[in-house]
């Protein structure tokens, strides 16, 4: 439930901030989990948009991430779009 929440929230801030008029998603299963969602929108800041205050949407999706104990990255600048990879390996 936590990785649809995740993804919708995503969904989210794409339609409401980022202009993208692609969004690829790919999700893995093999030797544990993989999600990458990534848009062609207009990026951010990270640095600039993590340190203000109205980052409540990306908050939710770290948060998110931290409680069903998977690893996030977002890479995104402005004017190149964002990509999200949540990963969790399987136990051996």
């Amino acid at each position: 439930m936590l990785v649809f929440r995740i993804f919708q929230e995503i969904l989210n801030n794409a339609i409401k901030h980022s202009g993208a008029k692609k969004m690829v998603v790919e999700i893995k299963g093999d030797n544990g989990f993989s999600m990458m969602v990534r848009d062609n929108g207009r990026g951010f800041d990270r640095e600039l948009v993590f340190n203000s205050n109205k980052v409540s949407g990306l908050r939710n999706i770290m948060k998110r991430a931290e409680m069903a104990g998977l690893n996030c990255m977002i890479e995104t600048a402005p004017g190149s779009g964002c990509s999200y990879l949540f990963t969790i390996k399987a136990a051996q």
